[in-house]
């Protein structure tokens, strides 16, 4: 009996029942024939990166455009040339049927005759008119290798510059994009404008300092590259620069008093000032010495001694009752 066929023995035995194979797992995982395979989801990329890569794109835009304009240049350039020949040797052709005479003598000169005699006779054009020819072909061909040279050169030159200036923007807006995270550190730079000015400046300090620090032999080589600046560096030395060109202008005496009048803060609005009169500065010192007397036969001025109490007082005014009761019973 097969294993898939269940059967059970004795009395009231159920009918055989076939057992269902187990479907594999990876079955149902497994793409369908002609179903479309979903591509897993773009890593996320964040604003700078974003930026970054699309600075990238426009730049190798541009090269490309730069390319392709020089390139159909060049062919225009050379179609004009071609078309130029051809003119000539048209009115070349035109002039040989008409006057064949002018014709030969344009080319072999005034012995034009003995030279097709000679050509005639021989078989061979003429030693004389062969070496010409050769001259003619080697002028010829360093002329068109001057003209490549040339070409090669100024197409060089260009694709320099342009990289050289694609590497000022990229330094410039990555100078840019540095001071406007970092703008409260350094308050002098307001005056020099907004973010993109700023972002230039400092892309010509960096450049500045590197050609600066570049070493090179006699003969104009770089022997060895100059020093790359961050943007915070060049922002620090920028900033050190305007400082000391503030404290040069403090020390001349045509600018101190002005810097000295703008440094100083203003007094707030009711403010008296800290010079007093000699006169006043006297008066309390000759109020001091006067004392007077109230009505209550103490001093207008705060003395030296403990003030009384009321009984004190009391007693005081007493005594000086008594005393004056008793003057007059006298």
């Amino acid at each position: 009996m097969p294993a898939e066929v269940v059967a059970q023995s004795g009395p009231g035995a159920a009918k055989p029942v076939a057992a269902t194979p187990a479907a594999p797992v990876a079955a149902a995982t497994a793409p369908q024939p002609g179903a479309a395979v979903v591509a897993p989801p773009a890593p996320q990329l964040g604003p700078d990166e974003l930026l970054k890569r699309e600075r990238i794109a426009y730049e190798r835009y541009k090269q490309k455009a730069a390319a392709d304009t020089r390139a159909w240049e060049t062919d225009k350039a050379e179609l004009s040339t071609r078309a130029s020949v051809a003119e000539q040797l048209e009115k070349r052709e035109v002039l040989a049927k008409r006057n064949p005479v002018e014709f030969l003598s344009s080319i072999y000169g005034k012995d034009w005759y003995d030279v097709v005699v000679e050509a005639k006779v021989n078989g061979v054009p003429p030693a004389a008119l062969i070496a010409g020819e050769l001259d003619k072909l080697k002028a010829d061909f360093d002329s068109k290798l001057s003209e490549r040279d040339a070409a090669a050169k100024a197409q060089a030159e260009a694709a320099a510059k342009s990289s050289v200036e694609a590497e000022r923007r990229a330094l410039s807006m990555d100078a840019r994009d540095w001071y406007g995270a970092n703008a409260d550190a350094y308050p002098l730079f307001r005056r020099l404008g907004d973010a993109n000015s700023i972002g230039a400046t400092l892309a010509q300090r960096i450049e500045a300092e590197f050609h600066r620090s570049t070493k090179r032999d006699a003969s104009g080589a770089v022997v060895q590259n100059g020093r790359v600046l961050t943007a915070q560096q060049a922002a620090d030395l920028l900033e050190a620069d305007m400082i000391s060109l503030a404290e040069e202008a403090a020390s001349h005496a045509k600018y101190a008093d002005k810097l000295r009048a703008k440094l100083q803060p203003q007094k707030p609005p009711g403010t008296v000032s800290a010079v007093k009169p000699a006169a006043a500065q006297t008066a309390p010192a000759a109020a001091q010495q006067r004392r007077t007397l109230s009505n209550e036969m103490t001093g207008s001025t705060p003395s030296d001694k403990p003030a009384m109490t009321a009984q004190e007082r009391r007693a005081k005014a007493v005594a000086a009752w008594n005393s004056v009761r008793g003057a007059k019973s006298t």
